[in-house]
């Protein structure tokens, strides 16, 4: 079990500063079995099966419902929510009061290509038109329990250190209508449209010139057409990474054993 006391600012600053924190060996060996040997992980992330919440109407359909497999994952999740002290790792790094969390359990097939390219969350899938823009202060913290070894090779997450910082001031502006939207799920769409005078000079009036330029630097192997694994965070199953979405990043391809993974979404609880 970790101790949230000794790490509570470390992981806040990394979280500030880069956008992520891996905890290694977060479970214990026992709570890992556990967890390997009772989730029956059959559905991909695609599959609505895998979406997992809180609330007592969830709970009364799936009774109603007789989905068992359904209610004892719940279970298992909200055990490991106790447990863990999620909530409160949550609220630590957030420094708020926090949403009902939602989660996922899933696998990802092997596969040659990428389970997701380089993208940035919260960017409405790179649609040209948009009408309704989400607040950027609900992005999510991503819990991701990893269950099986990931690696560059086995589907691990690649983050850009700093990213999210960007991101953030990105979208809030885009939402408040200081500056027209544009596409930026994709990174190439992400690069050029931060490059862009008249996005990056109001971006300059938020944050230090030297995050955009590193971005931009970090992310050259875009222009080159090759690709980058330096930022890829390789892990043992029983690790658990926690990242920022608003960051840029993606999920290497599965190439050698199925990634079976949890994921725990927490949101800032706002008035608004």
């Amino acid at each position: 079990m970790i101790d949230l006391y000794n790490e509570k600012n470390e992981i806040h600053n990394e979280i500030k500063t880069k956008g992520f924190y891996l905890f290694k060996n977060f479970l214990s060996n026992k709570d890992l079995d556990f967890l390997t040997k009772n989730l029956l992980i059959t559905n991909t992330k695609e599959d609505k099966a895998s979406k997992f919440f809180f609330d007592l109407k969830t709970s009364i359909t799936d009774l109603v419902s007789l989905n068992f497999e359904g209610i004892k994952k719940r279970r298992i999740l909200v055990k490991l929510l106790k447990d863990y002290k999620l909530k409160k790792i949550a609220k630590t790094i957030f420094k708020s009061e926090i949403d009902s969390p939602t989660a996922d359990i899933y696998f990802s097939p092997i596969s040659n290509k990428p389970v997701i390219q380089w993208h940035t969350d919260q960017a409405y899938s790179g649609k040209k038109i948009v009408t309704k823009f989400v607040n950027p202060e609900k992005a999510a913290l991503k819990f991701f329990f990893y269950l099986t070894d990931v690696d560059s090779q086995n589907g691990c997450l690649g983050y850009i250190p700093g990213s999210h910082i960007i991101s953030f001031y990105l979208k809030k502006m885009i939402f408040e209508k200081k500056i027209e939207y544009s596409p930026y799920w994709s990174i190439n769409d992400y690069r050029n449209l931060i490059k862009s005078d008249r996005v990056k000079s109001k971006l300059l009036e938020k944050i230090d010139e030297k995050i955009i330029d590193r971005f931009i630097s970090d992310t050259e192997f875009v222009d080159s057409n090759k690709d980058s694994i330096k930022f890829d965070i390789k892990a043992k199953a029983g690790s658990l990474l926690i990242f920022d979405e608003s960051g840029v990043h993606r999920g290497n391809a599965v190439t050698k054993l199925e990634r079976k993974c949890i994921r725990i979404f927490f949101r800032k609880k706002l008035d608004i």
